[in-house]
């Protein structure tokens, strides 16, 4: 009996380690990922190209877009290097001529022509449709190698 007991307990004890080190791990990754949006210094418009699906049924998708206001740098891949060796982080990614690309977990609620206001500050991209906001999300919350 008080064997069985250590034994459940060892066990006990082994699942709360293992997962107070996923959680700690998990904080970590998240706390880079809003270090890197807050670097990145965006403070952009861009009108919605076009939308590409990965299927018909899924939400997600890529955004195509064009800058219509502000400056795009992309030093994106020199900041997520400097941070602890996450350099796998991305949000814009520029296509050939002027095209960007942006993965977005709700694609399927956007439209060709809607306009994105990305501020890196606030860590928002909103979306308006014909002046009225469809959706706001957090960028920290939408990276690629997030």
């Amino acid at each position: 009996m008080k064997r069985t007991l250590i034994i459940i307990g060892a066990v006990a004890l082994m699942f709360f380690l293992i997962g107070r080190m996923i959680y700690i791990r998990s904080t970590e990754v998240d706390d880079l990922q809003r270090e890197f949006v807050a670097k990145l210094e965006y403070d952009l418009s861009a009108r919605i190209d076009s939308v590409g699906l990965f299927n018909k049924a899924a939400p997600v998708g890529f955004l195509y877009v064009t800058i219509t206001r502000g400056t795009f740098e992309n030093n994106e891949k020199k900041i997520a290097r400097s941070l602890k060796g996450q350099d796998r982080f991305r949000f814009l990614v520029p296509r050939e001529g002027k095209g960007i690309e942006i993965f977005h977990k709700d694609a399927r609620q956007l439209e060709v022509g809607d306009s994105l206001v990305i501020n890196s500050a606030e860590d928002k991209l909103t979306t308006f449709r014909k002046g009225v906001k469809v959706t706001e999300f957090v960028i920290s919350e939408h990276l690629r190698g997030g």
